[in-house]
């Protein structure tokens, strides 16, 4: 089953600005095993003073959890890392990959240095689109597109506002398949969840799929021995779930949830996965 950790987001006080502009539809290469590469480009010079929405994930297998973090100190060669994600992940070409993407991580590392001229990778890896088939009844087949691996390096000058895009490069093979399968018990409790009014809604409005379905600990004083269904979007981040007895065959409590995870820098520039979360 797909894990993943409930995430609130963390806004340090300061509003999120977004100026880097929507796509629409599903951009990238093909999710057979190919590469690219781009040396020096003068079309992106962004500015340190934007901030763009970008991403970064992790997964747990906690049912509910709280992560957030908070940056604020430059790193040794004087540039900043939120400025470098700012760059690099605004850039138009890592947009093509990670703006659809079911999620992806970041690593930035300052790799080579050319008098006080310093260059700073970041490493991005990213997962997906998804693509399901089937049903809770007859299982499902969830298809993550493909993989995609970018190396996005930024050229910083001390003094300079400007982190100029000097390198780009993708590596990309075929994507990864999770089949889920249901128990006749959890079966049970999911065809209860679904016919509930806040579920069909929240399947009217979103393209969806169940994820799991398991007992709650029976040691839980309010819940403990019904089951929680969990109810996922597919092409974004949000949850709905579910409880139910399934000895009186009703919905005990609903709530709403996200797989998304934000982190921010002390100067009020965060970044979120998945992109537009």
């Amino acid at each position: 089953m797909a894990v993943l950790a409930a995430v609130t987001l963390v806004t340090a006080g300061v509003a999120i600005v977004y100026l880097y502009p929507s796509l629409s539809g599903t951009n990238g290469l093909s999710s057979t095993e190919s590469s690219e590469t781009t040396g020096a480009s003068s079309t992106t010079l962004l500015p340190t003073t934007s901030l763009i929405n970008s991403t970064f994930t992790t997964y747990s297998t906690s049912s509910v959890s709280t992560t957030s973090e908070t940056i604020s100190s430059p790193a040794s060669g004087g540039w900043q890392e939120w400025a470098v994600l700012n760059a690099t992940l605004g850039y138009n070409k890592t947009q093509e990959y990670i703006h659809d993407a079911w999620n992806y991580t970041y690593n930035v590392v300052q790799t080579a240095t050319n008098g006080p001229t310093v260059f700073i990778s970041d490493y991005i890896s990213m997962i997906g689109p998804l693509r399901v088939t089937g049903n809770w009844t007859t299982g499902y087949v969830l298809n993550y597109t493909r993989l995609s691996s970018l190396n996005v390096t930024a050229q910083y000058t001390p003094g300079s506002a400007y982190y100029p895009i000097v390198f780009f490069s993708a590596h990309n093979s075929t994507g990864i398949t999770e089949p889920i399968q249901f128990n006749p018990a959890q079966q049970k409790a999911i065809s209860i969840a679904v016919t509930s009014r806040t579920a069909e809604n929240f399947t009217q409005h979103y393209p969806t799929f169940v994820d799991d379905a398991w007992v709650f600990p029976s040691t839980n004083s309010t819940f403990g021995g019904d089951y929680l269904v969990w109810i996922f979007q597919t092409n974004g981040p949000r949850i709905l779930g579910v409880f139910v007895n399934v000895s009186s065959g009703q919905v005990v409590s609903t709530y709403d949830d996200t797989r998304a995870v934000t982190s921010c820098f002390s100067n009020g520039a965060c970044f979120t996965s998945p992109w537009g979360a």
